[in-house]
C-alpha cells in the first residue's frame, strides 16, 4: 500500500477541485480527501491512462482501484434531525464489479456479492417468525432468535422494498438486512449491497436507532434514492479511456 496527498491544483487540466477515481472503467469525480489517503495497488488490472506523468487523482491520471470509501457527506436531503444526532450511513463503498475475464457462457449479469445477499434474505424471509408490511413502502420479515428479546426491533430482520415502490437500479429487489440487539443494545448494524450498474456497485451500514449517526428504518428509500442519485451525478461520462494494445477499454454505462 502507499499514501499520498492531492492537490487538484498541481493537475494539468482543469480538475474543477474534485478527485478523480477510477473503479474499473467507471470514473467518479468525488470531493478532495481532507487527509492523506491509503491505496491499493491492483497490478495488471490497471488500465493506462491518458496522462500517467500527472499526479494520481487528476482527470488525466485517475486514482485506480478495486473499492473505494468516498469520504462525501451523502446527507440525507430534508432531513430534520438536529446536529447532536445527524441521519447518515456508516462505511460507504465503491466497489469495481468488472469480471477481469467472465466466462464465456456467463448468462447472468448479477453481481455475485449482491446475488449471495438476497438468497440470504429470501431464506431469512421463508423462516420468518413475523412478516408484516410497514407504511414506508416495506416487508419486514423478523425472525426472534431468544425469548428473552422483548422489543420487536431487537429481532434480526430483512425488509424487502415493494417492487412498485422501490428496485435497484438493474430491476432487482431493494433489500436490507439488520443485525439482532440493535434496539436494546446498539451494537451492529444494518447492510445494504447492490450493483448501480454492470461495473460499479455500493455497499453500506446504518445503523436505525442508536449511534452517533442514525438512519431510522422509515428513511432508508428515501436516503438511498438520494444517495444514489448522488453517486450517479458524480460518473464522469464517457471517460475517454485511451486503447491499449488495440483494445479500447469502455468507459462505463451512460446514463
Amino acid at each position: 500500500m502507499s499514501k499520498f496527498e492531492y492537490d487538484p491544483a498541481q493537475c494539468r487540466s482543469d480538475a474543477y477541485g474534485k478527485f478523480y477515481v477510477a473503479l474499473g472503467p467507471t470514473v467518479l469525480a468525488l470531493n478532495q480527501p481532507v487527509a492523506p489517503i491509503l491505496i491499493d495497488d491492483i497490478g495488471d488490472l490497471r488500465r493506462v491512462p491518458s496522462d500517467p506523468k500527472q499526479p494520481i487523482g487528476c482527470p488525466d491520471n485517475p486514482m485506480q482501484v478495486k473499492s473505494y470509501e468516498p469520504l462525501i457527506p451523502f446527507a440525507l436531503p430534508g432531513q430534520n434531525a438536529s446536529p447532536s444526532q445527524p441521519e447518515g450511513v456508516l462505511e460507504l463503498t465503491l466497489y469495481d464489479i468488472t469480471p477481469a475475464d467472465p466466462p464465456p457462457n456467463q448468462t447472468s449479469k448479477e453481481w455475485s456479492a449482491e446475488a449471495i445477499f438476497r438468497r440470504s434474505d429470501e431464506l431469512t424471509c421463508s423462516h420468518a417468525t413475523k412478516r408484516e408490511e410497514l407504511p414506508a413502502g416495506l416487508i419486514a420479515c423478523r425472525f426472534q432468535q431468544a425469548p428473552t428479546q422483548v422489543h420487536i426491533e431487537d429481532w434480526m430482520a430483512t425488509y424487502i422494498a415493494h417492487p412498485d415502490i422501490y428496485q435497484t437500479p438493474l430491476g432487482h429487489e431493494f433489500t436490507f438486512d439488520c443485525q439482532g440487539d440493535l434496539y436494546s443494545d446498539g451494537f451492529g448494524h444494518c447492510h445494504v449491497i447492490y450493483a448501480i450498474s454492470s461495473s460499479l456497485g455500493l455497499s453500506y451500514n446504518f445503523e436505525p436507532y442508536r449511534g452517533h449517526v442514525i438512519l431510522p428504518i422509515d428513511k432508508v428509500i428515501d436516503y438511498d434514492r438520494a444517495l444514489r442519485r448522488e453517486v450517479q451525478s458524480s460518473i464522469v461520462e464517457h471517460y475517454p479511456w485511451p486503447s491499449e494494445s488495440g483494445r479500447d477499454f469502455p468507459s462505463g454505462e451512460p446514463k
